[in-house]
Formats: structure tokens, sequence, C-alpha cells
């Protein structure tokens, strides 16, 4: 089947690439070749859409936390994502659909929080205000200088509100999501951002 809904269905998570029986070995072959051209340049795309959150993240831990960090980024493998503890995911909403997930242990964020607020008697709910309001402000910064890179073209992403998760053995899982992995080691230990984007525009 290849109508309109299904057609829109596909591309909506994913699809790249729709044939209808019966087919021609040289159709085919023209639309392995482009689904496959489509796959090199997703990847490119999703490159090039990475590049502003790492640079924001070690920007804002240096500004904001006062914290120096080595930066490294890699693609992430699989599809699970598991958590060091202490989770906050932000939504991408837009032209691209995707997910960002700011990750540490819990005594990291609190040396973080500690470093942030200048005491070491914190709460619970300030130690995750801390922790979310970062994430946000690295998101938000991120998400700005990509709407400005791709101004006048129809690209515009947007973030969701951040959401916190705690648990010692959190797994994140989503089949359809291709992500990377930053990881800011720093004195206090590592924090990591996992950003993974949807495929299709």
């Amino acid at each position: 089947m290849k109508d309109e809904a299904i057609i829109n269905h596909g591309t909506a998570i994913g699809v790249k690439g729709f044939i209808q029986k019966p087919i021609k070995a040289n159709k085919l072959k023209t639309m392995l070749d482009l689904v496959c051209q489509e796959e090199k340049q997703a990847e490119d795309r999703r490159e090039e859409l990475l590049k502003p959150f790492a640079t924001s993240f070690e920007k804002n831990l240096m500004e904001m936390v006062g914290l120096s960090s080595e930066i490294t980024v890699a693609r992430s493998n699989g599809i699970k994502f598991i958590s060091n503890g202490l989770a906050i995911i932000i939504g991408i909403t837009g032209t691209r659909q995707g997910r960002i997930v700011f990750d540490v242990a819990r005594d990291v964020a609190e040396g973080f929080a500690n470093k942030i607020l200048g005491s070491t008697s914190i709460s619970e709910e300030d130690l995750f205000n801390c922790i979310s309001e970062f994430a946000n402000i690295v998101a938000g910064h991120s998400i700005s200088q990509i709407n400005n890179q791709f101004k006048g073209s129809q690209f515009e992403i947007r973030l969701t509100p951040p959401s916190v998760f705690i648990g010692e053995s959190l797994g994140i899982i989503n089949t359809k999501m291709a992500s990377n992995a930053v990881k800011a080691q720093t004195e206090i230990g590592a924090i990591y951002m996992n950003v993974g984007f949807l495929g299709g525009e």
C-alpha cells in the first residue's frame, strides 16, 4: 500500500522511502540508493545539530558553575540509555523531533548544586531545581543557536519543559532515535548529556 495516509504516517516515524508492488529491479535499486544517500545526509545533519549542544554544555559549565571540563562525544550504542541516578529529560519538537537527557550520579549532582548555590546544605528540591535549570539553559541556548543557523528556512525546533527522573537503574528506551552521548569530565565527576533526533526532516 502506498496511499497518502500511510506515507504521512511512515514519514512521521522515520520511514525513508516507499515502493509499491510490482516493483522492477531498477526501481528498487534507485530507491535503495536514495535511502542510503538520505541516511548519510541524515547522519551529517545529526552531527551538525550536535555541535551547538556540546559547545553550550562546555560554555555553561564554566560560566554558570565555574567548572572546567574535558568534553568527549560518542555515538550512543543501542537504543537504551541507562541513567546514573538523576536524569533530566527535555523533549525537542517542531521540524525535528527528539530529546535531550542530562544525567548525573547523585553525589555529582550534590557537588554541582553546592557550587551553584555556594552552600553544602541543600534541600532535595533545590538539588533537582539546580540540575533542571542548568539543563534547560543549555538546551535553550543550543536550540536558539540551531534555529539561528537555519534562519530563513522551514526548519524550526522548540523545547518541552524538563522532567526529572530519579532511580538507581533507570533505563530510557527509544527504538526510533539515533543519539549521541556527550560527556563532560569535571573536578566533581562526570556529567552526561545525550542528544537524540528521530529520523526524517
